[in-house]
Order: structure tokens, then sequence, then C-alpha cells
């Protein structure tokens, strides 16, 4: 009777996400990008030299966070089934990223407003030649962390929300009320 997915629950929970990566992910690159610059590994314009494993690692790390917490919101705003919750939310941005990627592809590099602008643009030139095999297993594990993480964070939103729901059951109408 009860249970599912919450398509308003879970959306919220992918604004979440996304906002905690973009809050998490600027913080990491501001302090990564100055102390990169202090060993040598940016040039004077800015450019990677090279990427380092400290760099994945924390990239993971954002993700995970960052879903986590998209996948309480969800399970939160749902109050039922926090770990399906969670899980949808990182569908959604699986959809969100194939189709993006698709239109990207779809439109061509003629379209690509970051090279106009004179603004970093790390993605347009690949060739599939330079598609390591580091770089598709490190976006696996990224996909698998972000469902992961999801997951996980609509579990500990379910935990909440049990506790809460158990808590007002064996409370009598006035103390909920107060």
């Amino acid at each position: 009777r009860y249970g599912g997915g919450d398509i308003p629950a879970t959306l919220g929970g992918l604004l979440a996400a996304i906002g905690t990566f973009v809050v998490l992910g600027g913080l990491i690159t501001a302090g990564a990008g100055n102390i990169a610059y202090q060993v040598g590994v940016l040039d004077i314009d800015g450019n990677v030299e090279e990427l380092s494993i400290a760099g994945a690692v924390a990239s993971i790390v954002v993700l995970f966070v960052s879903f986590f917490v998209g996948g309480w919101v969800a399970s939160r705003m749902a109050r039922i089934d926090g770990a399906r919750n969670g899980i949808i939310v990182a569908l959604w941005m699986t959809v969100l990223v194939v189709v993006f990627g698709a239109a990207g592809i779809w439109a061509g590099a003629e379209y690509n407003i970051l090279s106009r602008l004179d603004l970093p643009d790390w993605v347009s030139h690949w060739d599939n030649s330079e598609v390591t095999t580091a770089t598709s297993v490190l976006a696996s594990i990224a996909a698998l962390v972000t469902y992961a993480g999801g997951y996980l964070g609509g579990l500990v939103g379910d935990i909440y929300n049990t506790r809460a729901n158990s808590a007002m059951a064996s409370a009598s109408p006035e103390q909920i009320l107060n």
C-alpha cells in the first residue's frame, strides 16, 4: 500500500545533490588549485600538467557525499522507501548526463559556447583515442559511488523517518500537539 518512488521528493533530492556537489567541488577545487600552483603541478597559464590520484579520490568523495545528501533529502521528503528514492536521485542524474551528453554530440563543436567565451574547455577537443583505461575505470567507479551514496543516504533518512513515526504512534494526541 505504501512505498515506491516519489517524483517530487527525488527531484528535490537531485537539486540538493547538485547543490552540495557545486559547493563542495568549488571549495575543494579552490583549495587544491592553490596547493597545486604552489607545488608546481599548474603552470603559469593554469594548465594542469598531471592529474593526481588525490584529485581523483577527492572527486569520488565529493560525489559520494553529494548523493548521500541527495538520497537523504529524497528519503526525508518522501517519508517512505528511502533507499529506493535515494537510488532514483542517482538515476535522475544519470538521465541528465546522458541527455546533455547526447545533445552535445548532436550539436557538435560549432555550438560550443565555451570556446567562444575564452573559458576553460577541457572536453570538446578530446579524441576517442585519448580515453584511457584509467579514465573508463574512474567513470565506472564514479557511477557506482553515485548510486551507493544515494542508496545509503536514503537508508539514513529512512532510519530517522522510522524513529519519528514510532514516536508519534506511541504518543498521546496532547504530546504530539505540544
